[in-house]
């Protein structure tokens, strides 16, 4: 996370993420109980129906420079506790 923040991601990572993100979403409408369960999700964090249409369009606009930006927000705070569960190994 330290790297992260102090580096961020490469092009390529973003693209990629980008790449999956809009290319994954359409998985979550093959069944209508999955088509029902995205409709509400949307609903009760406020987005309307219509928000369908231009979601892609938004992570598509996202830049290198955006999730540098927030990586550096999120992750850049030296005092950030991580909490391991398990026998983690070769964590630092």
């Amino acid at each position: 996370m330290a790297k992260l923040a102090s580096e961020g991601p490469t092009e390529h990572e973003v693209a990629e993420a980008k790449r999956y993100i809009v290319g994954s979403y359409p998985l979550r409408f093959d069944t209508s109980p999955k088509i029902a369960g995205e409709l509400l999700g949307l609903a009760t964090t406020g987005f309307e129906p219509e928000f369908l249409a231009q979601r892609n369009r938004l992570f598509a606009e996202v830049t290198l420079a955006d999730v540098k930006r927030v990586a550096q927000r999120l992750f850049g705070d030296p005092s950030l506790l991580v909490q391991a569960v398990g026998r983690p190994v070769g964590l630092v």
